[in-house]
C-alpha cells in the first residue's frame, strides 16, 4: 500500500516530530490527465546536538508512498514576509513571519503566542531522492536542513514532490473501459505492507513518532464522494484563487470548484499507524442528457418504422441527408477519443510526458 514515515539519520542532532503536514493536491491536466502534487511540512522540536558534531543541520529520511520527480522544491520561502499564504496554510491569523537574526520566525498556533517557529529552507543539493521501491510507486528522500539550530529550538521544513506515479495515493478503478472510481489511500506509520528496498531501512526502530499528523486532500467538486475513513475532521470548498500563489498555477479552469477534505491525528507510533481512505466517482449525466438521448432514439425508431416514401420527406432525412452534422460529431470524437487513448499508450514516454506536462504548465500558468 505505501505510508508516508519520518526516519532518523544520525544521531548528530536529536529531534521530536512534533507535527506532519501532508496536502495532496489533484488537479486537472490537458485531455482527462491528473496533475498531482504532494506538500510536506515538519515541525521539529530539536531536543539534543551532539557537542562534538561538525553539522549542526538536522537531517532527516522520509519515505513517500508514490513516485515522484527529481526536482524537489522548497516552500518555506513562499512565507516569508507573507502573512495572507501563511495564515492559509497554517489556518491561522498570526501576523506575518519576521526576521529575526537571520531567519524568519512565526506563530503557528494563537496569535497571541510568541513567535518561536523557525521557518528553515533546505539544501536542496544534499535533499534528494536516495532509496526507490522495485515493486511498488514508493520512495526514501533524505532532507537536508540548510542552517545550523540551536538545542530546545523549533524549526518547520516544507517542501513539494511533483508525482510521477501516485500508487495508492490516488488510483482510478475502470468500469468496462471507464474510469468510473478513484481511491486515496493515505497512510502514516503503517508497516504491514513494507516495500521492496536494497537495503531496507529499519522502519520499526528508526520511524520517528509524530504527535500530531494532519492529512488534506484537494479534489475536483465534479467527482462525488463516496466511501470515507475515518470521519473527516472536516470537509469544505477550496477557496479557490487564494491558492494560486501558493500553488504556483491556476487550479482549473475558469469556475471550477475544489473540495477539502481533513483529517487530523494525534501520537501516532511506530506500531500504532493512522489510515485515511477516500473513494470518489465521475458524477453521472444529468435526467435532462438522458432524455435528449432517448428522445433522440425514439424518434430514430419510429423513423425507420415509417414507410420509405414518408421518411425521405420527413425532416429527420433532410438531416441525415447533409450528412455534416454527424460528420463533424464522429470526427471530433474520433480525434478526441484518439487523442486521450494515444496520451494513455504512450503515457510512459518520457520525453512525450515532459511535452505534456509544459503544455499543462503553460495552460495553467498565473496570467
Amino acid at each position: 500500500m505505501g505510508f508516508f514515515c519520518v526516519l532518523r539519520e544520525n544521531d548528530d542532532v536529536d529531534f521530536d516530530v512534533e507535527k506532519l503536514d501532508l496536502n495532496v493536491w489533484v488537479l486537472p491536466g490537458i485531455l482527462g490527465r491528473r496533475v498531482m502534487f504532494c506538500d510536506v511540512g515538519l515541525k521539529l522540536k530539536i531536543l539534543r546536538i551532539d557537542p562534538n558534531a561538525v553539522d549542526r543541520r538536522p537531517r532527516l529520511q522520509l519515505g513517500i508512498p508514490f513516485g515522484a520527480d527529481d526536482n524537489l522544491r522548497d516552500l518555506t520561502h513562499l512565507f516569508y514576509d507573507e502573512r495572507n499564504v501563511a495564515n492559509l496554510v497554517f489556518g491561522n491569523k498570526a501576523p506575518a513571519p519576521s526576521p529575526q537574526e537571520g531567519a524568519y520566525h512565526y506563530n503557528d498556533g494563537d496569535e497571541t503566542e510568541p513567535a518561536d517557529l523557525i521557518l528553515t529552507p533546505l539544501d536542496l543539493q544534499s535533499s534528494k531522492r536516495q532509496q526507490e521501491a522495485v515493486d511498488k510507486p514508493f520512495s526514501v528522500w533524505r532532507l537536508q536542513v540548510a542552517r545550523s539550530v540551536q538545542e530546545n529550538s523549533t524549526i518547520y521544513l516544507r517542501c513539494r514532490f511533483r508525482v510521477r506515479k501516485s500508487g495508492r495515493t490516488w488510483s482510478w478503478t475502470k468500469i468496462g473501459q471507464r474510469r468510473s472510481f478513484a481511491i486515496a489511500d493515505l497512510r502514516v506509520n503503517e508497516f504491514r505492507d513494507r516495500p521492496d528496498l536494497n537495503p531496507s531501512p529499519d522502519f520499526a526502530n528508526d520511524a520517528k513518532p509524530i504527535g500530531q499528523a494532519n492529512v488534506l486532500l484537494v479534489t475536483s467538486a465534479k467527482l462525488k464522494a463516496g466511501r470515507v475513513s475515518p470521519q473527516p475532521r472536516y470537509v469544505r470548498v477550496l477557496e479557490g484563487r487564494l491558492w494560486e500563489s501558493y500553488i504556483g498555477r491556476r487550479l482549473g479552469k475558469k469556475g471550477e470548484t475544489f473540495v477539502v477534505t481533513f483529517w487530523q491525528r494525534n501520537n501516532i507510533q511506530a506500531d500504532d499507524s493512522f489510515r485515511t481512505f477516500l473513494e470518489v466517482e465521475r458524477r453521472r449525466p444529468t435526467a435532462s442528457r438522458f432524455a435528449i438521448i432517448s428522445s433522440a432514439i425514439t424518434i430514430s425508431g419510429l423513423a425507420l418504422l415509417s414507410p420509405p416514401g414518408q421518411f425521405q420527406n420527413s425532416l429527420l432525412w433532410t438531416v441525415l441527408s447533409s450528412g455534416w452534422t454527424i460528420a463533424g460529431g464522429i470526427s471530433v470524437g474520433v480525434v478526441v477519443a484518439f487523442v486521450r487513448l494515444g496520451i494513455m499508450l504512450f503515457s510512459r514516454w518520457p520525453k512525450l510526458v515532459a511535452y505534456f506536462r509544459r503544455l499543462e504548465d503553460r495552460f495553467y500558468r498565473i496570467r
